[in-house]
């Protein structure tokens, strides 16, 4: 349920989910920044994309998000922190990419 007048918030935590598909520099940034946005729901769902970037920026980001007032928030980097600090095999690669293009390809039936 959204209260009215929060379409702004909406739309900040769908671009934030949405940019999780991209997996450039910039938009690491751009979810290290999210992490402190006044919508708990904002960095949450950055919380959640940052699992997918392994490295220690993306695992020190979660861990401190592990302080978070919020309990989404803490739930949401824990998983992501399992998820960042294991190595990625390019087996799991291949089949994050193709699971990805079938989700894209159904949603724009």
């Amino acid at each position: 349920m959204t209260r009215s007048g929060s379409n702004g918030n909406s739309a900040r935590v769908l671009t934030a989910t949405l940019l999780a598909e991209e997996t450039s520099k910039g938009t690491v940034e751009q979810f290290l920044d999210a992490l402190v946005d006044h919508n708990y729901l904002v960095p949450a769902s950055a919380a959640r994309a940052l699992g997918e970037y392994r490295g220690a920026e993306a695992m020190n980001a979660l861990q401190d998000a592990f302080g978070d007032p919020k309990p989404v928030v803490r739930l949401m980097a824990a998983p992501s922190y399992i998820r960042a600090s294991c190595p990625t095999t390019t087996e799991q690669k291949a089949r994050s990419r193709s699971a990805s293009g079938w989700k894209r390809s159904a949603v724009a039936q």
